[in-house]
């Protein structure tokens, strides 16, 4: 996909066969890509789920929110 080599892409998806995109899981995988990313690596993430918007609380946002996702977990997890 994208030219990016198979074993390292890693789906998260509620369909039974992928790891769930849990909380947990999601953060797992953004913290994996941190990890094994090198210099002069390219990166790509793609999130098609439901997100939210929470009042920005640093100021660095033009509209005054923060972009959230909502994982498959929310409603435990927040």
């Amino acid at each position: 996909v994208w030219g990016f080599k198979e074993e390292n892409i890693t789906v998260l998806m509620d369909d039974g066969k992928h790891i769930s995109p849990t909380r947990e899981n999601i953060l797992n995988a953004y913290k994996q890509l941190v990890k094994v990313s090198q210099p002069g690596d390219a990166g790509f993430c793609h999130y098609s789920g439901h997100g939210g918007k929470l009042v920005d609380d640093n100021g660095d946002e033009d509209d005054g929110y923060d972009e959230t996702l909502i994982p498959l977990d929310y409603a435990k997890t927040g």
